[in-house]
C-alpha cells in the first residue's frame, strides 16, 4: 500500500489528478488516509443506502465535470463531506 500512497501524493501534489474513495461497510477514513487520499474526497455509505449514493455520486460527478469544463477545477472539488444529503433525496 505504501507505493500507492506515494503515487497518489505525487500525483496529487501535481493539480492534475484528483483521487476519490467510495466504500460500502468498511472504514473508508482509514484506508483513504494511508492511501493519501483526500478527506474531502472520502465517503463511506451502507450497503442499504445504495440508492443515495448513486444519487450523491452522480451529482458529485456531475459538479466535477462543470468545473473542469468552466476552467474552476481545483483540488477540492468532490466536497463529499459538505453535501447536504437532502438536497440529493
Amino acid at each position: 500500500m505504501g507505493s500507492i500512497a506515494k503515487k497518489i501524493k505525487e500525483l496529487d501534489h501535481t493539480g492534475k489528478w484528483t483521487f476519490s474513495f467510495i466504500s460500502c461497510d468498511f472504514d473508508a477514513s482509514n484506508i483513504s488516509k494511508k492511501l493519501n487520499i483526500r478527506r474531502e474526497n472520502v465517503r463511506n455509505y451502507d450497503k442499504r443506502e445504495y440508492g443515495l449514493m448513486s444519487k450523491s455520486v452522480d451529482k458529485t460527478f456531475m459538479r466535477y465535470a462543470e468545473s473542469k469544463s468552466n476552467g474552476s477545477f481545483g483540488k477540492q472539488v468532490f466536497h463529499f463531506f459538505e453535501e447536504d444529503e437532502e438536497d440529493v433525496k
